[in-house]
């Protein structure tokens, strides 16, 4: 099978999971909220964050064992698979108990004065606290198979689990609805989901996969292990001041505003993860081909899927984007009984900030493949970290709630910059070619098609025709400009073959 049809195959897995779970998972939320309440809902989402702060360790870990079990693929050579395999189940495990470690520490003062919570939602705040940590840590140890997993490109199971777990939501947002069981029970439900998911891929790898194995005599390559950890040293500097800043967003909102400002954060955390999922679900197919090709050494084929990735993914994300932000009053007013105040507009902003990041998500993954992190992270850093004290800064000055989120707007656009920089002096990408077909060709196809969304739904009193209206303006002129301004003449030919043999084989012919 062709890379091309591999890809368009895998992804076509995954948005058919979307497809199932998207709609699962708004309606989700929305019985969540109602059975929990503004107040408590946030409670969680502010604690939630508290715990994800700390996660960057294990992100980084996850890009490691993900970057070297794809690149060793690509070489194939499945004795040091095996080596990356046990190297990545001992730093998973030992970043696990460290994270554990961390988090119970840090809980000693997290509730004495950090957060502002109700006197009365101490108790199940602390206790969820202690649960998200148990969840925390088996989220983290099941890290190594969905790094096996996703190298071997088997997004078949990857959707099967993504459908099992929007299914597992919705029940326990039933549940809640008609038990009333409240903050604690939700917590314990949610701990429980990801048990059983660390279970199932653990079995389903050892039944299937030849890389898995528990020799650690046999396959523990000192060498191998300080080189991952030296590689996600470097991501975890990356990672920590991404995630810091990005979850460290709920307690500045939480210390000046209070909860319900991170219950509206929650809604739109939500809307902005579900419109951008169908863009990672892409990547998800295209960054390990992206990584083998660095492998097998062909560079040229990695920067073309690299540059095209980036073109479909910055697509993928703002055909949907585009009339979410036109129409955000209508859709929340349709899917929350009771809108939290700042929802809108914090809804609009990051699903921006999102739509910038886009533009060069995929040159993170070409930069990876080489291994030659260091400088780019210690960049990415730098500018990640200005996020909170500017934003604080401008708090004190009187500055609104939404004034973050203009912060993280000027956050990603450098860090879009820097990419394309370090994208050219490791991976030979032309910094001018990439900026006038890419960046400014994106940008001009994102401004024309919401100005003229927003043109047309003013015509329009707001309601469902005006949606599906907005909806059909901003989807025909995005296809449209996009298949011909953004894609070159290769690539709309590789799209034209994919098709053809798409079709074909709905017709039963010739592949």
């Amino acid at each position: 099978m062709s890379t091309a049809n591999r890809i368009i195959k895998n992804t076509g897995f995954l948005y058919a999971r979307m497809a199932i779970t998207i709609f699962i998972s708004l309606y989700s939320t929305r019985l969540i909220l109602e059975a929990l309440g503004a107040d408590e809902f946030g409670i969680f989402n502010v604690v939630g964050g508290s715990i994800t702060m700390l996660l960057f360790l294990n992100n980084a870990m996850t890009a490691a064992s993900q970057r070297f079990m794809s690149y060793v693929l690509g070489e194939d050579k499945l004795e040091k698979l095996k080596s990356v395999f046990v190297s990545s189940l001992l730093i998973h495990l030992i970043v696990g108990l460290l994270i554990v470690v961390i988090l119970e520490v840090g809980g000693m003062f997290l509730f004495d004065g950090v957060l502002k919570i109700p006197p009365e939602s101490i108790s199940a705040a602390k206790f969820i606290y202690q649960v998200l940590i148990i969840s925390t840590f088996f989220n983290i140890i099941s890290v190594p198979y969905d790094a096996v997993i996703n190298a071997h490109e088997n997004m078949f199971l990857v959707a099967i689990l993504g459908i099992s777990q929007a299914f597992f939501r919705l029940f326990i947002a039933l549940f809640l609805m008609y038990s009333h069981g409240g903050l604690k029970v939700y917590g314990v439900l949610m701990a429980s989901m990801a048990i059983i998911l660390m279970l199932i891929k653990r079995i389903y790898c050892h039944i299937n996969y030849d890389a898995i194995s528990y020799k650690i005599k046999n396959y523990f390559s000192k060498d191998l292990f300080y080189e991952m950890i030296g590689y996600a040293g470097w991501n975890i500097l990356q990672s920590s001041s991404r995630v810091l800043s990005i979850q460290g967003m709920s307690i500045v909102l939480n210390s000046n505003f209070g909860v319900l400002v991170n219950a509206a954060q929650g809604i739109a955390n939500q809307v902005n993860g579900q419109l951008n999922s169908f863009s990672t679900t892409m990547l998800q197919a295209l960054n390990p081909v992206i990584v083998k090709s660095e492998g097998a050494k062909k560079r040229d084929t990695m920067l073309k899927t690299s540059i095209a990735g980036s073109k479909l993914s910055f697509f993928l994300f703002a055909v949907l984007a585009i009339p979410f932000i036109v129409e955000a009053d209508y859709i929340l007013g349709v899917w929350l009984k009771k809108v939290p105040e700042f929802a809108v507009i914090f809804c609009r902003l990051i699903l921006l900030v999102t739509a910038i990041r886009q533009i060069t998500i995929t040159l993170n993954t070409a930069i990876a493949s080489t291994g030659r992190i260091k400088n780019s992270s210690i960049v990415e850093a730098i500018v990640m970290v200005m996020l909170l004290p500017v934003s604080i800064l401008l708090f004190w000055a009187g500055g609104k709630e939404y004034v973050i989120y203009l912060v993280l707007i000027g956050v990603e656009v450098c860090i879009g910059a820097s990419r394309i920089w370090f994208a050219h002096k490791y991976c030979g990408l032309g910094i001018g070619f990439f900026v006038r077909n890419v960046v400014l060709v994106q940008s001009l196809i994102f401004i024309t098609t919401i100005t003229l969304t927003y043109f047309v739904s003013g015509l329009f009193v707001e309601g469902f025709i005006r949606l599906i209206i907005s909806g059909a303006v901003s989807s025909v002129m995005m296809i449209f400009l996009t298949l011909f301004l953004a894609f070159s003449a290769e690539e709309r030919g590789s799209i034209k073959k994919v098709i053809n043999s798409l079709v074909n084989k709905v017709k039963g012919g010739k592949k």
